[in-house]
Formats: C-alpha cells, sequence, structure tokens
C-alpha cells in the first residue's frame, strides 16, 4: 500500500456546529473556523490551540480537520494524534520510509496534530516534527497544533522552543496558563 493513500482523517462526530456555545469557548471555536476557511487568517502558517485537560482542545482540532476537508480551501489534509505521529515515526524509521512520511507531513496543505505535548516527551520524535514544522513554514500549508497547557518540557526541546513563538489560542480559564507570555498576548480568549 502506498503511504499516501493511508487515511489521516479526523475523528467522525466532531464538528463546529456540534461543539460547546458556552462563552469561554465560543471566541477559540470562531478564530479556528476563520483559521481553516480563510486564506492565511493573522499571516501564520501554524496555530497552536491549548488548554488544559478536558477543554475541548481534540473537538475543535477534528472540526477543522472535517472543515478542511468539506470547504474546498485545500486539496490535501491529514489530522492525527500525536500518538499516532510518534507511531508513524517510529515505524517509518524502523523500516526505512520516514522519508516518504516526512514528505507526506511537509507537503500536505492541512496538517492538524493533536495532544503535541505527547510528542515533546520523546526526544527523537519531537526533532522530527520541528523540522516538518519548519519546512512547512516556508511552504504555503497550514498546520493546526493542540496541547495541554502546563508543558514540562525537556530542557532544550526544539519543538517546544520553536512552539512557543507561534500564536496561540488558550481554552483555559486562566488567561495566564499559556507556553509563555507571547502566547497569552497574542490570540487570547476573554
Amino acid at each position: 500500500m502506498r503511504i499516501d493513500a493511508l487515511p489521516l482523517r479526523p475523528i467522525r462526530g466532531y464538528s463546529f456546529s456540534n461543539f460547546s456555545t458556552n462563552k469561554q469557548v465560543a471566541s477559540a471555536r470562531s478564530t479556528i473556523m476563520r483559521y481553516v476557511s480563510e486564506a492565511r487568517p493573522y499571516g501564520c502558517h501554524t496555530l497552536v490551540l491549548g488548554g488544559p485537560e478536558s477543554s475541548g482542545k481534540t473537538h475543535l482540532l477534528n472540526a477543522a480537520g472535517h472543515a478542511a476537508l468539506v470547504n474546498g480551501v485545500f486539496r490535501t489534509a491529514n489530522t492525527l494524534s500525536g500518538e499516532k505521529f510518534q507511531n508513524v515515526a517510529e515505524d517509518g524509521l524502523f523500516y526505512g520510509d520516514w522519508g516518504c512520511w516526512r514528505q507526506r507531513f511537509i507537503a500536505t496543505e492541512w496538517l492538524a496534530i493533536d495532544d503535541v505535548d505527547i510528542i515533546i516527551r520523546d526526544s527523537i520524535c519531537e526533532k522530527l516534527l520541528s523540522e516538518i514544522l519548519q519546512e512547512r513554514a516556508c511552504g504555503k500549508g497550514r498546520t493546526l497544533l493542540s496541547m495541554r497547557f502546563p508543558v514540562q518540557p525537556r530542557v532544550n526541546c526544539m519543538l517546544y522552543n520553536y512552539m512557543k513563538e507561534l500564536p496561540a489560542i488558550s481554552l483555559s480559564k486562566n488567561p495566564f496558563l499559556a507556553l509563555s507570555t507571547h502566547h497569552s498576548s497574542m490570540i487570547a480568549m476573554p
């Protein structure tokens, strides 16, 4: 089976229409909806969606993945969990086809990865994802990453240091709970 034929689809059942409508997350929902549907909102290639456990990150990320597939803006879209990314990377390195996977992740127009904080704990996988994100920043694809706050990164974690500089949306009730002050001031929830 060809690597590009393997589906990396969002979880069925998650959509913007069945996402919580409370005020706490309504702003994040509308921002993510715009990020998927408009050409280059905020002038960024990558957006980080962060918050504590059970705050709706997975739902929003998968809803965005569905929208990316159906709205006609993107011809190619991949949505996967951090755990799936780790499995693909480890298998790709073991079986010698990581280069094909890497190219797939770089070339796809829409890439969404849930629970990136899992990848931060693995020095090899976080390095691989950092390289992919930096290459994607030079292209035209858009990326949405979700991450639980707070994060306890390893010292000199490439991925964490790269993500600190990206615009972020926080689903946290505490506006100061973010990757950095840069994040909480960029696109913060009220």
